[in-house]
């Protein structure tokens, strides 16, 4: 498969073409580091190592195959920060108690 680099959005289509090469050239591993080396466990899914949310793309080097516990691992991190982060906001104030 040959990838084109005209495009880095999200959109499901190009997500997907994203997701076999990345396991492709992950030779279908799970690329989770593990001391000095990967996990090498069979991956089930293909992340973005910095979430879109957070300004990743969908390019291939922003990419890795994951076994599902590794992926499980990582969404649960993220979602703890975004819990964290959300819960260190103040909250937001009523207009009509606004000065």
């Amino acid at each position: 498969m040959v990838w084109s680099r005209r495009s880095s959005t999200w959109h499901p289509g190009n997500w997907r073409r994203t997701r076999e090469y990345v396991m492709h050239r992950d030779r279908g591993l799970c690329r989770w580091p593990v001391a000095d080396a990967e996990c090498g466990e069979p991956a089930a899914e293909v992340d973005r190592r910095i979430p879109y949310s957070q300004g990743g793309t969908s390019d291939p080097d922003n990419a890795w195959s994951l076994c599902r516990a590794h992926h499980a691992l990582k969404t649960g991190r993220e979602a703890t920060t975004a819990r964290e982060t959300r819960a260190r906001r103040e909250p937001p104030t009523h207009p009509s108690r606004r000065r």
